[in-house]
């Protein structure tokens, strides 16, 4: 909000620019900070209730001809692996 103000502002002076810019980039670091923290607090309960394993997604294979058969159930014509 407060960039957004300094970006209106550099329309007169063109000083409010780089202030604009320099608010933008201190919101983006405190953003990504932010979800960082959140990650890693995520993962660390994760972790701690013992569901958290690293490991990669399972991989799936597409049959198309179920979908021709018109049968609507999310998991026909996907067969796992791995």
């Amino acid at each position: 909000m407060l960039a957004c103000v300094c970006n209106f502002l550099a329309l007169f002076i063109d000083a409010f620019r780089q202030l604009a810019d320099l608010i933008r980039c201190i919101a983006d670091i405190v953003f990504l900070t932010i979800s960082g923290c959140a990650t890693s607090q995520v993962v660390h309960e994760l972790k701690h209730r013992g569901v958290y394993e690293i490991k990669a997604p399972e991989g799936q294979l597409i049959d198309r001809t179920a979908d021709k058969e018109g049968d609507k159930d999310s998991n026909v014509g996907y067969q796992t692996f791995g």
